[in-house]
């Protein structure tokens, strides 16, 4: 978990044990202490895992109470808002967030019933109008269910009258993948439809040419880290990330051409998700 704090450059980095990470106290103490300021919070997971999912719901359901305990500033009607980016949504699936979100508070017996209706609707447009993504949304139903009933304000649940509005976070995968098979006709076309479709700043924009280690340069070769790749090589081959690397040539075994072997070019695309997201 990392935290921004406000006016503050640095994060704020927790790694919590699996055996207390989801429990109450704990996840309250933590947001009282370091978190009720914060204006940005990462939270690290391995997808569909129940402990994970079980800390990112208590985790919720505390920013929440914490939110509307303190007044914070009305960003959505009459209720503060906290906002939600989820990795297994792509931008381009925000429709079916905003329909699944789309809720009127209901008797208790009716609104399960909704709930569950709505749910499937969101995995069934999910996996069949656009399945790009390929996650399996089951274990976070209950997450889920939280936000859409915070948004009908459902006192019922928990919520405390802070809305939680979901938001897809990453770049389409299959647009990622067109980056890593080198599937455009130049890279600088590529990115100026990345760009016109919304998913990264636009040339006119100073943020578009934080995006490149080298502004201006042709070669467009996204801005990252070493330590970074090394992580997504080891990932992808198994190799021991702290094994120690002779040279830079090392990390993807192409020396001459480094830049553009199949290591790097997988590393570019999962830059290129990361700069979409932010």
């Amino acid at each position: 978990l990392a935290a921004k704090p406000n006016n503050n450059m640095n994060f704020v980095h927790r790694i919590l044990k699996a055996s207390s990470a989801s429990t109450s106290p704990t996840v309250q103490k933590l947001v009282q202490s370091e978190l009720q300021n914060a204006k940005l919070i990462y939270v690290g997971e391995f997808h569909g895992e129940s402990r994970i999912i079980s800390f990112q719901m208590q985790l919720l359901r505390e920013l929440t109470k914490c939110y509307a305990s303190s007044g914070s500033k009305k960003t959505d009607g009459d209720a503060p808002t906290l906002h939600l980016i989820m990795e297994h949504f792509s931008q381009d699936m925000q429709p079916i967030l905003d329909r699944y979100q789309t809720s009127q508070r209901q008797p208790a017996e009716q609104q399960n019933e909704e709930d569950s209706k709505a749910f499937e609707e969101l995995v069934s447009s999910y996996n069949e109008k656009y399945g790009t993504e390929g996650h399996n949304l089951h274990p976070y139903r209950e997450l889920l269910q939280f936000c859409r009933r915070s948004t009908a304000g459902d006192t019922d649940n928990n919520s405390e009258g802070c809305k939680v509005r979901l938001h897809g976070g990453f770049i389409p995968r299959n647009q990622a993948a067109r980056l890593n098979k080198e599937e455009y006709a130049s890279k600088h076309e590529f990115f100026q439809e990345m760009s016109s479709r919304g998913y990264l700043p636009k040339e006119t924009e100073p943020m578009h040419q934080a995006l490149f280690e080298k502004p201006g340069s042709e070669s467009l070769v996204l801005r990252g880290s070493r330590e970074h790749q090394l992580l997504i090589q080891s990932l992808m081959s198994g190799v021991d990330i702290y094994t120690p690397i002779e040279s830079e040539g090392d990390i993807d075994g192409s020396e001459e051409n480094e830049k553009e072997s199949k290591i790097s070019r997988l590393y570019q695309a999962q830059l290129l998700k990361d700069h979409a997201m932010g």
